[in-house]
């Protein structure tokens, strides 16, 4: 065998073992993929049990007490989580919907990453708003509800600056809380997985420029 053969061999073998590790590769991204669309899922129904169980916790305080400002945080809540099981169950049924073929990877896996984000950024901007409404009602509605006999509403009526100074800044410590506790949550519940989905892409991108 002279040199011209053994080159023209050794492209031909080459060929056949990258297509191999090509095709295995695919699988494997596919797999890790998957994977990661599965824990995506499982924590949005984590999300809905830990809705469902504050509501739940709600209602039996609203049957055995007689509070007037439980009765109204229950109901706030009860109307302010129906967008949230909307968009919790629209995303769920999404990813179950989803068909990860290999053909087809890259493409659904770039819709798929787009999709997710803007739910944990919808998610987010969500969360900030009800905490800047229902925030500020919930002290109003604890401090001026005159059924509750609140022994504040005195100190309120002779020290309005101070209170409002007071509550201004409790409402800051709240707001800023609850900003970065909700960034760090989706993270850890949303965000990983996002990240995981976005090194498979990059796997197909690399297999990309060896093809």
């Amino acid at each position: 065998m002279n040199i011209d053969e053994f080159k023209i061999l050794w492209q031909a073998e080459s060929a056949v073992f990258q297509r191999v590790d090509i095709g295995e590769i695919r699988r494997m991204t596919k797999s890790k993929a998957t994977d990661a669309l599965s824990q995506f899922s499982r924590n949005i129904l984590l999300d809905i049990g830990f809705l469902l169980m504050f509501l739940l916790v709600g209602f039996v305080a609203v049957l055995f007490t007689q509070n007037v400002l439980i009765d109204w945080i229950v109901l706030i809540s009860a109307i302010v989580f129906i967008p949230f099981f909307y968009m919790f169950l629209q995303r769920y049924f999404y990813i179950k919907n989803i068909k990860l073929q290999s053909e087809s990877l890259y493409n659904v896996l770039n819709g798929v990453i787009e999709n997710l984000s803007q739910y944990t950024t919808i998610y987010f901007r969500a969360a900030m708003i009800l905490t800047l409404i229902v925030g500020p009602l919930g002290v109003a509605i604890g401090f001026f509800n005159e059924e509750m006999n609140n022994p504040f509403v005195q100190m309120v009526q002779n020290y309005p600056a101070s209170f409002l100074l007071a509550l201004s800044c409790g409402l800051v410590v709240i707001i800023v809380g609850n900003y970065f506790f909700t960034r760090w949550y989706l993270k850890k519940l949303y965000g990983n997985y996002i990240e995981e989905l976005k090194a498979c892409l990059d796997e197909l991108d690399d297999l990309v420029q060896l093809q």
